[in-house]
């Protein structure tokens, strides 16, 4: 089945290293990302095309393939409206220049459950450490169908021995999982009435939950556009450009967010994260 999303670049959402989460749940073969998700083997891929200007490039504006259309509309929030997202977050020469370098890019709503999983994974941790930690814990407690795994319910977690989590290479962040997931059963939290600042005082309240992370899972885990979560890279580039390299604190540079691309800082925190970490790159 065919599905247009405008604009989305498949190769650059799934690997990309700053909203992280995704790209532990999926295995790419051969430019298609697949994974196991209610019990079922869902897929999709976008064909390369290329042109004078843009030669081996993804085309973001082509249609992407997969069998399971209604999952990766939601994944890839179809409705958004990147023309008046990208007009509105183009702030200055350096985010129209993160648009136009990263056009297709797009920010992606995920289950929240493994949300908070790879998040809570994320804490002081290297991207390769916690794709290892993910796949590890997805075959220790979830299913195998056709020889990929579902990835571990809450549940599963919940009664998990923490010894047995450290064996899936989570490290000190194994007692986080367990309790976290005994604390979303116990809690029983509803969620549809709680807007952007509960979810992260909920979260907060988790041990092994700081801010950035409780934004990560607001962010990605419930589709709050407007959450900024600030890493250490995201605080390099905000004062590299909007503080003329002066050392600043993180509420100045939420409040900086706010000012600039309010309701859309989420998706401009990607913008700007790439397009410093390429600037750094070439120095």
């Amino acid at each position: 089945m065919k599905l247009k999303i405008k604009p989305l670049n498949l190769k650059l959402t799934m690997n990309s290293g700053q909203p992280a989460n995704f790209i532990f749940c999926f295995n790419e073969k051969e430019n298609r990302f697949e994974r196991i998700f209610e019990n079922k083997l869902i897929w999709v891929k976008q064909e390369a095309k290329t042109n004078e200007k843009k030669k081996n490039k993804l085309n973001e504006n082509c249609l992407i393939e997969t069998n399971d259309v209604k999952y990766f509309k939601e994944f890839f929030r179809a409705k958004d409206d990147y023309k008046k997202i990208y007009k509105h977050i183009s702030t200055d020469a350096f985010m129209k220049k993160a648009v136009k370098d990263y056009s297709g890019l797009r920010l992606t709503k995920n289950d929240l459950w493994e949300s908070i999983v790879c998040f809570t994974l994320s804490s002081n941790n290297s991207i390769g450490n916690i794709r290892n930690a993910t796949q590890n814990l997805m075959k220790k407690y979830g299913e195998e169908i056709n020889g990929l795994y579902s990835f571990p319910s809450i549940e599963a977690i919940a009664q998990a021995k923490t010894c047995d989590l450290r064996k899936c290479k989570t490290g000190f962040r194994d007692k986080y999982l367990k309790e976290a997931a005994q604390k979303l059963i116990q809690d029983k939290p509803n969620f549809k009435k709680m807007n952007l600042n509960q979810v992260i005082d909920y979260f907060v309240s988790f041990k092994g939950i700081g801010l950035k992370i409780a934004n990560c899972i607001a962010l990605f885990g419930f589709g709050f556009e407007n959450a900024f979560p600030v890493d250490v890279w995201v605080k390099r580039g905000m004062q590299a450009n909007y503080f003329k390299n002066e050392e600043t604190n993180n509420e100045l540079i939420e409040m900086k967010a706010f000012n600039l691309w309010q309701p859309f800082q989420g998706i401009a925190q990607q913008y700007l994260f790439y397009e410093f970490m390429k600037n750094k790159r070439k120095k």
